[in-house]
């Protein structure tokens, strides 16, 4: 939470994993907590998180990257999609895709990011995921995949918020 009452969304993805992962992560988490209090502008807030991980790991690691501010008096939200899988907005019987606005964190030394903004309606579910949902598979080797995903999200839409995460798993 911001002192304005904003509230800071922060969604990512590490490539690889184990412990350099996590170092990884650890370090983007620690650099967003550092510069997002004092950076207004979101995507020179994403610009130097990519230049901190392009200094560690050069073009070993990336990471995809979701960052929004939302205002919940108003219903603004501020954000940047740094090639992340792209989020739902589920709202009533309607769902929106938000797309990537840059490449993922760290895989070029010097990147521009596009900040967008959207009024999230009253009773909105903001969806993020990662590509562990998407690309789950099952015993078959099938994957989840991307269009069973937005089916699913499309028939919860009308559900209340609570209701769109448990049914995942059923799926």
């Amino acid at each position: 939470e911001f002192p304005n009452g904003d509230l800071g969304i922060a969604f990512g993805d590490v490539s690889g994993k184990g412990v350099s992962a996590a170092l990884i992560m650890s370090s983007m988490q620690a650099g967003l907590r550092v510069a997002a209090p004092i950076e207004a502008d979101l995507a020179s807030l994403i610009r130097r998180l990519n230049a901190l991980l392009y200094r560690m790991a050069g073009e070993r690691k990336y990471v995809t990257f979701f960052f929004g501010r939302y205002t919940p008096a108003t219903g603004e939200l501020r954000y940047v999609n740094a090639g992340h899988n792209p989020p739902f907005v589920i709202s009533h019987d309607s769902v929106e895709t938000i797309a990537t606005t840059g490449r993922p964190i760290g895989t070029l030394a010097d990147t521009t990011f596009a900040e967008r903004t959207l009024t999230l309606a009253p009773g909105a579910t903001l969806f993020l995921y990662t590509d562990g949902l998407n690309e789950a598979a099952n015993p078959e080797d099938e994957e989840f995949g991307n269009a069973r995903l937005r089916e699913l999200v499309i028939r919860a839409a009308a559900a209340p918020t609570a209701g769109v995460a448990p049914r995942v798993p059923e799926e």
